[in-house]
């Protein structure tokens, strides 16, 4: 994700989530690869899919 790699990094992210249904590391893990996602429709012009897949993914983060 630093690096730039956003669909690199959904697709990881993506697959850690898939290995880790059902465990507290799920949400978080999802709501990452809903944020590379985010990037990548970012990076392609597309405005509303940006929004929805932040929103999504911001609605996963961690509560403090």
């Amino acid at each position: 994700m630093n690096a730039g790699r956003f669909l690199q990094a959904h697709e990881a992210w993506v697959a850690a989530w898939k290995k880790t249904r059902n465990t507290a590391d799920a949400e978080l893990l999802k709501g990452l690869s809903q944020l590379g996602a985010g990037y990548v429709h970012l990076l392609r012009g597309n405005a509303q899919g940006t929004v929805r897949l932040l929103r999504r993914a911001a609605h996963r983060a961690p509560r403090v």
